[in-house]
């Protein structure tokens, strides 16, 4: 994927991750857990997008098993965006597919 490409889809991403955890959520929230991220990961929201592992992680540390649901949430929004099928249940899996589709189009 090529650098401007990459950025694209960076901001693809980060943009369902937000909207989906606002919705659910709210701003508030949404917003008070992207600082706590910020805050114990070091890495700026951009960054952390695409950070699956440590996104997945952290997640799963505050949220429990609601990381799950809200991790499904989140790529049933990517996906209908795309105009893709079903995601897997594999949060990385989904994102990696997401990505390949993504620059493809």
């Amino acid at each position: 994927m090529d650098n401007e490409r990459a950025k694209e889809f960076r901001s693809f991403l980060l943009q369902c991750f937000e909207d989906t955890i606002s919705g659910v959520l709210g701003e508030w929230v949404e917003k008070a857990l992207f600082e706590c991220m910020e805050k114990n990961t070091g890495l700026k929201r951009d960054e952390l997008i695409v950070q699956i592992d440590v996104l997945n992680g952290f997640l799963k540390r505050i949220l429990g098993r609601s990381a799950l649901v809200l991790e499904r949430m989140v790529t049933k929004q990517i996906y209908r965006e795309l105009g893709l099928d079903t995601p897997p249940e594999d949060f990385k899996v989904a994102i990696e597919q997401a990505k390949l589709a993504y620059t493809k189009s």
